[in-house]
């Protein structure tokens, strides 16, 4: 599975961070939902939502049923996801996909590294796209520039 999702600084405030099971798995739904419709056995999964089971779950992340159930529904609560399911699977729907996934991946990059003797340098490509307020001292930095 190749891609990479954009998490913000505002997950330091959500309500599930330092839950460590419910954040776990959210992240893990967040990097295992589709990214573009796909046909799953006979359905059409959309994009933002997956196709699984609390078992397949308990697999990947380690967590046990009872916690991923815990989890789901907390998730829930919050209105992160819906669920519907059936004898067979669960499709997983993540309400604000678009969020964490941009389909501007024309514009959008990952931040690049280049490494000195004794610093690296990380660029964070389009970083004024996401942040587009500066700081005075931001302003004063590009002006020497």
């Amino acid at each position: 599975m190749e891609g990479w999702i954009k998490l913000h600084r505002k997950i330091f405030d959500w309500k599930w961070y330092k839950d460590g099971n419910t954040f776990r798995l959210f992240i893990h739904l967040l990097l295992s939902a589709n990214h573009e419709d796909r046909k799953q056995e006979g359905i059409i999964v959309k994009r933002g939502q997956l196709m699984t089971g609390r078992s397949e779950l308990h697999e990947i992340t380690g967590l046990s049923e009872r916690a991923i159930r815990t989890c789901i529904n907390h998730l829930k609560s919050t209105s992160e996801l819906t669920i519907k399911s059936t004898s067979k699977y669960s499709i997983i729907t993540l309400c604000n996909y678009d969020k964490y996934n941009s389909q501007k991946s024309s514009t959008d990059q990952q931040p690049t590294s280049k490494s000195t003797s004794k610093y690296s340098i990380i660029t964070l490509c389009n970083y004024d796209k996401y942040n587009s307020q500066k700081s005075s001292t931001d302003q004063q930095i590009d002006q020497q520039i």
